[in-house]
């Protein structure tokens, strides 16, 4: 498996991913360039966002995984697209991760790999401006 960092070519995979989980798709302009893909031989698996803060605080968001891979296969993917976010983060400065999920089975995973549980129940609001 290979974690590459996100290039802006790798948009089209990842709106893709979400539309067929019918999640929103988040526009281009609103992520941020740190992030990883994931590819196990040359299909993508898994790929996640960093955005940094101007703080020693960082936001691990918009996780999403290609839902035509599963099993040990995607639990592999998942475990370098932390490796990778950990490694970038410890590097960039970054002491703290928050992460904003509601998919339980991403959750377990998440708190497996070491983070912890705050709030739970919680809306998500966004405004355009």
């Amino acid at each position: 498996m290979n974690s590459i960092k996100i290039k802006p070519e790798h948009y089209n995979i990842i709106s893709d991913w979400w539309a067929k989980q019918n999640w929103p798709i988040i526009p281009e302009d609103h992520l941020p360039k740190a992030g990883f893909i994931i590819y196990n031989l040359d299909t993508p698996v898994i790929a996640g966002f960093i955005y940094k803060t101007d703080s020693s605080f960082g936001l691990f968001e918009f996780i999403v995984a290609n839902p035509e891979v599963k099993g040990l296969v995607r639990t592999l993917a998942f475990d370098l697209l932390i490796e990778s976010v950990i490694q970038y983060s410890k590097e960039s400065g970054i002491k703290s991760l928050f992460s904003s999920v509601t998919n339980k089975s991403l959750i377990k995973r998440l708190a497996a790999s070491g983070f912890m549980v705050t709030d739970e129940g919680m809306t998500n609001l966004i405004r355009r401006i």
